[in-house]
C-alpha cells in the first residue's frame, strides 16, 4: 500500500515527537515519515532528495525562517504541500504562511485535532485513502 510521504521540520525534538504522535490519528493510515530536519539547510537537502508529498514546517528555525524555507521550496515544487505547524498562532503569522505558499497552517495547540484530518484530506485527494485503510 502506498502511503503519504511526510518530512517533519522542527528544531525541537519534542515538537517532532508531537507530530509523530498526531499521525496515529490519521484515518487513512499513518503517513510514512521519510525524514526529520532540525534546521533549514537539512530541510532543503531532504526535500530535494526524498521528494515528500507533505512537509510540516516550523516557523522558528535556527538558521533560516521557516516561512522563507517554505517560499523557496514552493518555487522549486509548486505541487508540494507545506503545512506550517507553529506556536505562533497569531493572524499575521497565518497570513504570512499563506503568502509564502503554505497549503495549511496549524497552531501547535491544535495539532492533534487538525493535522490528522488535513493529512487525510491530502491522502484522499491523492487517492491514497481506501476502504482498506479506514
Amino acid at each position: 500500500m502506498t502511503r503519504l510521504k511526510l518530512l517533519v521540520v522542527d528544531d525541537h525534538v519534542l515538537a517532532r515527537n508531537m507530530i509523530k504522535t498526531a499521525l496515529r490519528f490519521c484515518r487513512c493510515g499513518e503517513p510514512e515519515i521519510v525524514g526529520e530536519a532540525a534546521d533549514a539547510a537539512t530541510a532543503f537537502e531532504m526535500a530535494r532528495e526524498l521528494t515528500p508529498d507533505v512537509i510540516t514546517m516550523d516557523i522558528s528555525l535556527p538558521d533560516i525562517n521557516g516561512l522563507d524555507v517554505t517560499r523557496e521550496l514552493m518555487k522549486e515544487n509548486p505541487a508540494l504541500q507545506v503545512v506550517v505547524v507553529t506556536m505562533h498562532g497569531e493572524r499575521e503569522y497565518r497570513l504570512a504562511a499563506m503568502e509564502a505558499g503554505a497549503a495549511h497552517f496549524i497552531d501547535k495547540m491544535h495539532l492533534i485535532d487538525e493535522l490528522p484530518s488535513y493529512l487525510d484530506q491530502v491522502a484522499d485527494e491523492m487517492e491514497l485513502c481506501s476502504a482498506d485503510n479506514i
